[in-house]
């Protein structure tokens, strides 16, 4: 189970840019210690008293910043980046995220803040007055493509419910959401019972990286619409043994022997699929294939970010100004189902 987040914890940040690992390897070869010092770092932050920069504690700010970000600090992060950038420029990572915050619109009125929990599996922004809902699958980091409460600035803008959801099994949703029940049939049940205590008649399931097998699965086990971004259509491990992540299709296929883990197939048996969104990078070869494995499917539709090759599909959508009316489309399309 992931941590609390009233506590920083040592690496999260690959999940932003992969190169990292070599950029922070040499700076800090004691975590214990650089986690205590990024935690003095946060703490300053968000008490308005930004320390001096060190170069030789870049991993400690860099934590410190991811954290901020992850724990809903989001000016404090501000001002952690702010010092990155200008003491760093060459970084990428603190570029970027510092680029997101600038981007990132303001709270929504009369929505409440998220402060993300990470020990919990089961997050819900109700609504009220809308009949339209968000059920939110974040991927294997417990993210969104991005942290919660960053992504939730331009969620909350929507108009919906909000329902995020985490996979602590670790197991694509395969084996539903621990608190909500035992297996998938007893989440389905209880998620069927949360949406109708919230007035939910219309669902659209949104995940991002794994998270979107979830969305895509539990759409169609719900009776709503989907949206996969950067996700596997099969986890078949036959479909990815020249893929990346063969060695998880291995072992969910261990798991579940007798499940289909092939959406295609899943989709195509339906008497009324979904309608679904699939979200993908034009050049990043392994979403590709997975997006394309769904083309020509009844009510599916392929949707290439142009000419981008990275997994951040969420946030480069947000730079190009696409995200939120992608959403926004999308949602309004969404008919009333029967669940």
């Amino acid at each position: 189970m992931p941590p609390s987040r009233k506590c920083l914890h040592i690496g999260v940040l690959q999940s932003w840019i992969p190169s990292l690992t070599e950029v922070l390897a040499p700076v800090a070869p004691n975590p214990v210690t650089t986690g205590a010092k990024a935690q003095r770092i946060a703490d300053a932050l968000i008490e308005g008293r930004p320390p001096a920069f060190d170069p030789e504690l870049l991993r400690a700010w860099l934590n410190a910043a991811d954290w901020l970000v992850e724990s809903g600090h989001l000016e404090a992060a501000k001002a952690a980046l702010a010092v990155l950038t200008r003491e760093q420029p060459g970084l990428e990572w603190a570029a970027n995220l510092a680029e997101l915050l600038r981007l990132a619109p303001a709270p929504e009125r009369g929505v409440e803040e998220l402060e993300d929990d990470l020990g919990k599996d089961v997050q819900v922004v109700a609504r009220p007055g809308s009949d339209a809902a968000l059920l939110l699958f974040c991927g294997a980091k417990h993210r969104l493509g991005m942290p919660v409460p960053l992504i939730h600035r331009w969620l909350a803008r929507l108009g919906v419910s909000l329902v995020y959801l985490r996979d602590f099994h670790g197991l694509c949703y395969l084996k539903g959401v621990a608190s909500l029940g035992r297996d998938r049939p007893e989440t389905i049940t209880a998620l069927r019972g949360l949406l109708d205590g919230i007035g939910v008649r219309r669902l659209v399931c949104l995940g991002c990286s794994g998270g979107g097998f979830g969305a895509l699965l539990y759409a169609l086990e719900l009776g709503g619409d989907a949206i996969s971004m950067g996700s596997p259509t099969s986890m078949e491990p036959e479909f990815l043994k020249h893929m990346n992540h063969s060695a998880a299709a291995t072992e969910l296929k261990a798991a579940f022997p007798y499940e289909d883990l092939d959406l295609r197939r899943r989709l195509e048996a339906a008497g009324r699929p979904p309608r679904a969104l699939i979200v993908y990078a034009e050049r990043n070869w392994n979403e590709r294939i997975q997006a394309e494995h769904a083309a020509g499917l009844q009510r599916a539709e392929l949707h290439p970010v142009t000419g981008y090759k990275g997994h951040a599909t969420a946030a480069e959508l947000i730079r190009r100004g696409e995200f939120e009316p992608m959403l926004a489309s999308f949602i309004s399309g969404a008919a009333v189902h029967d669940q």
